[in-house]
């Protein structure tokens, strides 16, 4: 008996933080080992995943994320947890952002 596959269309949200981004992607019925994550070019994000549903028949998405352009994608994690495929993509830094050094400090001179 052949597959049957089914496309699944999973809904998906951005949020930002101080030093990251956060892309959640919910897929209700979906297990870690389902789901695949790759990096497709230089800021986009790849997310796939495909489970048996029954019988011959599967649930299958690819979806592509344009991540935000001073993200680092090769700094992206990703974590599963209850249904939810969470990719955290740290954000670069500039020098702009790097904090500055601290001023030594210095004694005046001491006079005899």
């Amino acid at each position: 008996m052949a597959s049957v596959y089914e496309d699944f269309r999973p809904t998906s949200e951005w949020k930002q933080q101080e030093n990251f981004d956060l892309l959640s992607v919910f897929v209700p019925g979906f297990t870690e080992e389902d789901i695949r994550v790759t990096r497709a070019g230089r800021n986009m994000a790849r997310v796939g995943g495909e489970r048996l549903v029954a019988g011959n028949r599967w649930s299958r998405f690819q979806e592509y994320f344009q991540a935000p352009e001073n993200c680092d994608m090769s700094g992206a994690r990703r974590k599963f947890e209850s249904g939810i495929l969470t990719v955290t993509m740290p954000r670069k830094t500039t020098a702009t952002q790097v904090a500055p050094k601290a001023e030594a400090k210095t004694e005046p001179p001491s006079t005899p």
